[in-house]
């Protein structure tokens, strides 16, 4: 009986809860696009070594639940080997991930080859963050050709 009960609460706090998976939504001809146009899709293409990382919470006010929500980010700093000519003057960049079920999980003292994008508004996976105007940054996902380097196919 004990079993039975804590079986359907069990059931019932699953239920209630809501549950975000990472969607590329890629279609299957995409899958493998190229790195031209997965290039051409990137604002910002770089290889560089992470030497930080830091976490960040910030609390949010989210209008549809009237009350604040906690927003988490990491915070990669890398030093920049070989920006592809299109971040000028900078030996060092930012890139933001979120804590979901899309984040890249970058290791200080690695090499990545990165493919990210400019946003000038928060990153929001849920339907209930708002989308507020915040400084601009660089973001990568598991969605984008971003990958260890030394796991980058020459060709």
């Amino acid at each position: 009986m004990k079993k039975t009960i804590l079986l359907v609460l069990s059931v019932i706090w699953l239920s209630t809860n809501e549950i975000y998976a990472c969607s590329c939504v890629i279609p299957k001809e995409l899958l493998g696009k190229t790195i031209v146009r997965a290039f051409s899709q990137s604002d910002l293409v770089f290889v560089g070594k992470v030497i930080d990382k830091q976490f960040n919470v910030t609390e949010i006010y989210v209008p549809e639940l009237d009350s604040k929500q906690k927003y988490y980010t990491t915070i990669y700093t890398f030093e920049l080997i070989n920006n592809f000519g299109r971040q000028s003057n900078k030996k060092e960049i930012e890139i933001v991930t979120t804590s979901n079920s899309c984040e890249i999980v970058f290791q200080v003292g690695e090499e990545y080859l990165v493919y990210s994008n400019r946003y000038d508004q928060r990153i929001a996976f849920s339907t209930y963050l708002n989308k507020e105007k915040v400084t601009p940054f660089y973001a990568t996902s598991i969605c984008t050709r971003t990958e260890k380097v030394n796991k980058v196919k020459k060709r």
